[in-house]
């Protein structure tokens, strides 16, 4: 399976063409499947520490970047703390960090039952 960004350029790649290859109409027909899916993302804190980002379909979900901001930097060394533009202009201190989406293997049904 290709990435966003590979079918973005496909799509504009056919923008400019008025002939599909059949390759081409397998990546529209792609792209429609994802727009289509419902893919989930729940994000495991324990002890108010992130331990995953998890989906029932991080394939779908490549393109997608994530920062998590934590503003608690007590303990944290200088060369880890992030200055962090605020809404006001003013700036924060944080931890921020990347974490990769992985594959669920909790019950994404039961997490996503829950109202609230």
């Amino acid at each position: 399976m290709k990435t966003r960004t590979q079918l973005a350029a496909v799509l504009r790649g056919v923008a400019e063409s008025s002939v599909l290859t059949v390759e081409e109409a397998d990546d529209l027909d792609t792209i429609a499947s994802m727009l289509e899916s419902n893919t989930r993302l729940a994000i495991v804190i324990e002890g108010g520490v992130v331990q995953a980002v998890v989906s029932d379909a991080p394939e779908t979900l490549g393109g997608l970047d994530i920062a998590v901001i934590d503003y608690d930097t007590d303990g944290m060394d200088d060369d880890q703390i992030v200055q962090v533009i605020q809404s006001d202009g003013s700036t924060a201190s944080a931890d921020v960090t990347h974490p990769s989406i992985t594959k669920a293997e909790i019950g994404l049904d039961e997490v996503f039952a829950v109202e609230g």
